[in-house]
């Protein structure tokens, strides 16, 4: 729906015009806008969104391929990066999310804000690495060409939120649901501050899904559910009688990825039912004790390069498990290995076939392969 009424487009270029105009402060909008999209939205669709945006701004303020070339970087690796913030933010995120629910359902659920706590920090971090290093490696100029160039963002900025116009009543509309989905998201399950337990509001916020008889049936899937559907009734005012979303807008999503996404559940529930994970847990708890820590440097660094050539669906699907299972061989705390794995499998920076945003970024002719091997190598060994 933010598609189909340009919002995403508007609010992109709101950001940017606040930030500033010099080529450092556009990185910046730059990499926080895709950041921030990316971590309620798949990060193909924030590519999609801002690159052409990037490339129309980097060729009315500098000559150099390097504007560009940096620009397209900090897109898509932002638009990974960001995915690490929420639990929606990327496929393995989910899978993770799931397959924990599912096989330790006496443990404390990871909400919104559980996995936030940890993910907006980690990707404010890798954020700021990127930027520096996109910077530094891409943006060097002279300061006369620095204020050149910021004129010419400025102009550029200011006549293209001119087209748009005001806001429309459908981005009033969508921005309101958006808002109001994240809020439901976030409150949904109880906030606890102390102890272990939601009791009398004493060190702890209840949860809004605690009114209904299920509590458990209420999931962040639910949530999205609603506030979708919502808007396939109410009009746009456009004067045709149309809705905010109709099904002609809705049949374009992305809906392979749903099905990889089910697959993927109902492969990691068989490596579980099977007793696979459990197998290959005991047959590592035969094996010369390693520290958890060089296991844990192992799995990462594993994951990591995994998802350089296979996308990181399957590898949470397949590594998910397994792990839990060895975890519990190894008698380690599950989450232990289960999260930066996770987090790992989201963290392609180096092929342009690693993930969707880098093949996109890619192939509009600026970054050659040795571009991204390079920027990749080193955000993977910063990570």
């Amino acid at each position: 729906a933010a598609e189909k009424w340009g919002l995403q487009k508007r609010f992109a270029y709101a950001i940017i015009a606040k930030f500033g105009t010099s080529k450092r402060r556009v990185l910046a909008a730059f990499i926080s806008v895709t950041g921030f999209l990316s971590c309620w939205i798949s990060n193909v669709t924030a590519t999609l969104l801002l690159a052409p945006m990037a490339l129309s701004l980097a060729s009315r303020i500098s000559t150099s391929t390097d504007v560009a070339k940096g620009y397209l970087l900090s897109i898509c690796y932002s638009a990974s990066i960001g995915g690490l913030a929420t639990p929606v933010g990327t496929a393995a995120n989910l899978i993770m999310v799931d397959f924990m629910k599912s096989r330790y359902p006496l443990a404390p659920e990871i909400t919104f804000p559980v996995w936030m706590g940890y993910g907006v920090p980690l990707a404010v971090l890798f954020l700021i690495v990127l930027f520096l290093y996109i910077s530094s490696a891409y943006l060097k100029d002279s300061p006369a060409d620095a204020l050149i160039d910021e004129v010419k963002s400025k102009e550029f900025l200011q006549q293209e939120l001119k087209k748009l116009g005001n806001l429309t009543w459908p981005e009033k509309v969508i921005t309101a649901d958006f808002l109001i989905t994240v809020i439901l998201w976030i409150f949904r399950a109880d906030l606890i501050f102390s102890g272990t337990t939601c009791v009398s509001w004493k060190g702890c916020f209840p949860g809004w899904a605690n009114i209904f008889p299920n509590a458990n049936y209420i999931r962040d899937g639910s949530v999205a559910t609603a506030a979708a559907m919502v808007l396939f009734f109410i009009p746009a005012r456009d004067g045709k009688g149309s809705k905010i979303l109709d099904w002609n807008t809705a049949k374009l999503l992305n809906w392979d990825v749903l099905w990889l996404l089910g697959g993927g559940f109902a492969l990691a529930k068989g490596i579980e039912d099977t007793g696979l994970a459990q197998f290959i847990g005991l047959q590592i708890h035969k094996l010369p004790v390693l520290p958890i820590e060089i296991l844990l440097l192992m799995v990462i660094t594993l994951c990591v390069f995994l998802t350089e050539i296979i996308n990181n669906t399957p590898v949470a699907q397949v590594a998910i498990p397994i792990l839990c299972g060895v975890s519990e061989g190894l008698r380690v705390n599950p989450f232990y290995l289960a999260v930066p794995a996770t987090i790992s499998a989201s963290c392609a920076f180096m092929l342009p076939t690693a993930t969707g945003a880098n093949s996109i970024a890619y192939s509009l002719g600026y970054l050659s392969v040795w571009d991204m091997a390079k920027a990749g190598l080193f955000l993977n060994l910063a990570r």
